[in-house]
């Protein structure tokens, strides 16, 4: 039996590099990449096709920054798929730093102007919006998204998740890994990620 893999932010970077790896390991395997942009999804599935011409590699939209496409994207993955095998949460962005003016000169003429050029400690902000769902983007995108898709159709299917940080606590063979919440291949970033979703939980 096939396994069925949905890997998240797909389109590129580690993403798409994860998922030449995974068909390079099993070419049977049907891979869904779930990804914002479907132009580039399109992009992506084709280069994976260029490379592994006889894998089945399907494509679902999913902006894991708002909930209506999450829950969208799930009920999708529900009817199209019996069950999920993995399902890997690699989607995420990062807030853009922007150099704080007024405490680049007030350091400046300071007496921790050395250690404010050696470690730019108080010069870099993060600006992060707020989206239309009333949340952080960077908390809807690289946790709550996430949270919700696990909820939906990967608790139901049994599947195994694997978390954007926990994948280096993993084996390197991808399909006789056990999953990554096993305590003897968790690290720091599992157990975190772990945390962080029974909390979640509990507030929800």
């Amino acid at each position: 039996m096939e396994k069925v893999v949905i890997v998240t932010g797909a389109n590129s970077g580690i993403g798409l590099a994860l998922c030449e790896r995974l068909l390079t390991e099993d070419i049977h395997l049907r891979l869904c990449l779930a990804c914002r942009n479907m132009q580039r999804a399109e992009a992506a599935r084709s280069a994976l096709l260029l490379s592994h011409s006889k894998a089945q590699v399907d494509i679902v939209q999913l902006d894991v920054g708002s909930v209506q496409s999450v829950f969208a994207a799930a009920q999708e993955l529900k009817a199209r798929y019996e069950r999920i095998d993995f399902l890997y949460l690699n989607a995420g962005i990062m807030p853009n730093p922007q150099v704080d003016i007024k405490a680049f000169f007030k350091g400046l003429f300071s007496r921790n102007a050395i250690n404010m050029f050696a470690t730019a400690e108080g010069l870099l902000t993060q600006q992060d919006q707020i989206n239309t769902d009333g949340l952080q983007e960077v908390f809807a995108t690289n946790l709550f998204g996430h949270f919700l898709l696990v909820l939906t159709p990967s608790q139901r299917a049994g599947a195994s998740v694997v978390s954007g940080g926990s994948h280096i606590t993993c084996r390197v063979d991808l399909f006789k890994q056990r999953p990554a919440h096993c305590l003897q291949y968790r690290g720091y970033p599992a157990q975190k990620w772990d945390g962080t979703i029974q909390l979640l939980q509990v507030c929800l």
